[in-house]
């Protein structure tokens, strides 16, 4: 849910994540990932977002993988352009959360790990 209310994202299994209108619950935005997406959060300060997800931990070890399939994709909120990764997790990420002044988050996965990822304001 955005700081104001006005707008909330949705991630999904099918490897996008939405921005609805609280309102209306009119499509606003779409990003889409290259895995399955289970968490996905507004920045309330900036136009960003994050997605997170993986394939199921019970399937990692009978399909091919990429090391990069459980990192926190960033992206820009307006032009819906990936702006980075932030690489740390070894599961499927279920969880995250800005904090209220947008200059740090934390994500939870299946890995046990709980991160805290701090962003410098200057950038």
């Amino acid at each position: 849910m955005s700081h104001d209310f006005t707008h909330f994202i949705v991630p999904s299994k099918d490897s996008h994540a939405r921005v609805y209108d609280s309102r209306t619950f009119e499509l606003l935005r779409e990003v889409s990932a290259e895995v399955p997406l289970n968490a996905a959060a507004l920045n309330p300060v900036i136009d960003q977002l994050v997605v997170a997800g993986g394939q199921e931990a019970r399937d990692v070890t009978t399909t091919a993988s990429t090391d990069d399939q459980f990192v926190v994709r960033v992206y820009d909120k307006i032009q819906q352009e990936k702006l980075g990764e932030l690489k740390g997790h070894i599961g499927p990420v279920h969880t995250m959360a800005y904090s209220a002044n947008g200059q740090r988050l934390l994500s939870g996965s299946e890995d046990g790990m709980v991160m805290l990822w701090v962003f410098d304001p200057s950038s």
